[in-house]
Order: C-alpha cells, then sequence, then structure tokens
C-alpha cells in the first residue's frame, strides 16, 4: 500500500478523535443539549450584524457558548464499541468562516476569545495549523 495513503489514513482517524473525548458510559443520547442546531444558524446572523451595524456582543456570545462539548456528536463521532464528543462548533457548518472572521476582529473581548485556551482546545486539522499561532499570540498579548 502506498505510504502517503497510510499515513494520510492515520492523520485522519488521530484528527476525527484527537480533541474529541469518549462520551461518558451513561451517555446514551446525542445531539440533546448540543447548542449546534441552533447557535449554528444564529451565529451567521450574528456575524452578518456584527459586519453591518458593529455591534459584535452576539456574535462573541453565541461563538462561546459553541466551544464546550456537550453531549454533541457527528455521524462519524460513533463507532460499534465507543461514543465521541465533540466541541459543539465543529457541528456549524461554516466553522472556519467563523473562526477566520473572529480571528480578524480588533476589539478587545474579541481578541480575548480567539486568545483564549478555549478556543485553542477546540482546533484541530488544519484549523489548527492555521490558527494555533495566532491565537498562542493574541493570548500572549493580552497578558501584557
Amino acid at each position: 500500500m502506498n505510504l502517503k495513503l497510510v499515513m494520510f489514513s492515520v492523520l485522519l482517524t488521530f484528527s476525527v478523535t484527537s480533541l474529541s473525548a469518549e462520551a461518558p458510559k451513561d451517555m446514551k443520547e446525542f445531539n440533546k443539549t448540543c447548542p449546534a442546531p441552533t447557535l449554528c444558524k444564529q451565529i451567521q446572523l450574528d456575524m452578518e450584524t456584527c459586519k453591518t451595524k458593529k455591534s459584535c456582543e452576539a456574535f462573541l456570545s453565541s461563538y462561546k457558548k459553541l466551544l464546550p462539548q456537550y453531549d454533541c456528536q457527528r455521524p462519524f463521532d460513533h463507532t460499534a464499541t465507543k461514543n465521541y464528543i465533540v466541541p459543539a462548533i465543529w457541528l456549524c457548518e461554516d466553522h472556519e468562516q467563523l473562526l477566520g472572521f473572529l480571528s480578524k476582529m480588533k476589539s478587545k473581548n474579541a481578541q480575548k476569545l480567539f486568545g483564549s485556551p478555549e478556543l485553542r482546545s477546540s482546533l484541530d486539522g488544519e484549523l489548527a495549523e492555521n490558527y494555533m499561532k495566532k491565537s498562542l499570540a493574541a493570548g500572549k498579548k493580552l497578558k501584557k
């Protein structure tokens, strides 16, 4: 088998579960308390409001609420033997767009969120490659 294909498969498997957590054994239902179905739609509206009216607190509030794991699960976070839960933001189709917008915001509250450990714990794969250093830098800048 092609070595590149094997490495890609290993990395893909790692990235799917690297920041996911195994669900508690007693958790039998998923996406019941996960805010993603509602908030993923709302945050898109909040971002548009932020762009046009410069009122961004709703966008930041929605983003913060999407960072924890809750009981959020994508279809492929379930195997025959294990269930995983992931940060709610991972269920938003426009996650990369939202993160890119947040990373460019200049307000102190936006930079505080972008530079937070909670945000960094939601970064995985290509998003981690593209934003981890920037988030760390924003966090260090705010500590000064």
